[in-house]
C-alpha cells in the first residue's frame, strides 16, 4: 500500500454563482446613476465587479437606484454624488444611507469647508 492510496479525494469545488447581470448592464447603470462623469473609468470598474462575481445584479442595481433616490431627497441636505467609478470601486452597494438633517436645520455659509466643519462638530455633540 503506497502513500497516495490513503489520501482522500479533494472536496468538489463550490459552484460559481450564476451571472444574473443583464446584457445591457452598462447602459442601465449609466442611466440610473445620478452623476454622469468619467464614463470610461466607471465602465472599467463596473466590468471588473461583474467579472469578479463580487455582487449579484439583484443586489447591485437596487442599491444604485436607492442611492439615486436618496440623493434626490430635496427635503434633506445631501453631499455631492460620488463619481460613478468611485461608487463602484468602493463597493458602495453595501453602504447604509444616513437619514441626514432637514434642510430647515442646515444653514450653509456658502463656504463648503465651514459647512462641513459645522456638520462634524454637531455630530460630536
Amino acid at each position: 500500500m503506497d502513500l497516495f492510496t490513503k489520501l482522500e479525494a479533494p472536496p468538489p469545488a463550490l459552484p460559481m454563482p450564476r451571472d444574473d447581470w443583464p446584457e445591457d448592464y452598462r447602459e442601465r447603470f449609466w442611466k440610473a446613476y445620478p452623476r454622469r462623469i468619467a464614463r470610461g473609468a466607471a465602465m472599467k470598474a463596473l466590468d471588473r465587479v461583474r467579472k469578479g462575481g463580487k455582487v449579484a445584479w439583484g443586489i447591485f442595481f437596487p442599491a444604485v437606484l436607492a442611492y439615486a433616490e436618496w440623493l434626490g431627497d430635496t427635503g434633506h441636505w445631501r453631499p455631492e454624488p460620488k463619481h460613478p467609478a468611485t461608487w463602484v470601486n468602493q463597493e458602495c452597494w453595501d453602504d447604509e444611507l444616513p437619514e441626514g438633517r432637514p434642510l430647515a436645520e442646515a444653514k450653509p455659509s456658502g463656504n463648503g469647508f465651514a459647512a462641513l466643519h459645522r456638520e462634524m462638530r454637531m455630530r460630536e455633540e
